[in-house]
């Protein structure tokens, strides 16, 4: 039996540009349900293990993870009560959320690769998660001007990162309208 991915509307909070969230409470109300939203995702989880299922992909990780999904790219979440996972933070945005033409910017040459290149979803190295995990948490306590400046910056790095793995071989394309 196929089972479609079911939509999930992100709403960031009033004044932001951005949805962050640390989950660290792991009850129904957190999607764990095969789903995509038409945001970009980066989820960095602290600790824990569990079941990575990106797309056609599907695998494990021990000891936390970093993982850039992109956008309308189906995913099941990652905690749930099975899982000893610490915390998970999980960043939300349109690629657009800056404008349409904003990641067009010749400055911006790495990060529109990297937004190509999470269309296959992407795992990126204990080193990387090592090194952005405390950046990714720092966001959280931030006020939005300098948690949107800082995210930006964390794009870049990521963007930059030569250690990762692509998840998907061939693109996962989800028709999300009726041919």
């Amino acid at each position: 039996m196929k089972k479609n991915p079911q939509f999930e509307a992100i709403a960031p909070a009033p004044g932001s540009s951005l949805y962050i969230e640390n989950l660290r409470d792991f009850n129904a109300a957190n999607p764990s349900s095969w789903h995509y939203h038409p945001e970009m995702e980066i989820v960095y989880i602290n600790g824990g293990s569990g079941k990575r299922h990106i797309g056609n992909h599907i695998s494990y990780y021990n000891d936390g993870d970093l993982i850039f999904i992109g956008a309308s790219l189906p995913h099941f979440g990652f905690t749930n009560h099975l899982t000893n996972n610490k915390s998970e933070i999980v960043i939300q945005a349109r690629e657009d959320f800056l404008g349409p033409e904003f990641f067009e910017a010749a400055e911006f040459a790495a990060v529109k690769q990297l937004l190509i290149r999470s269309k296959q979803g992407i795992v990126y190295s204990e080193k990387i998660k090592s090194r952005l995990g405390p950046k990714i948490e720092a966001l959280l306590e931030m006020n939005p001007f300098d948690r949107l400046i800082n995210f930006l910056a964390l794009l870049n790095e990521l963007a930059l990162a030569k250690d990762y793995t692509l998840l998907n071989a061939d693109h996962i394309i989800l028709e999300t309208k009726p041919q």
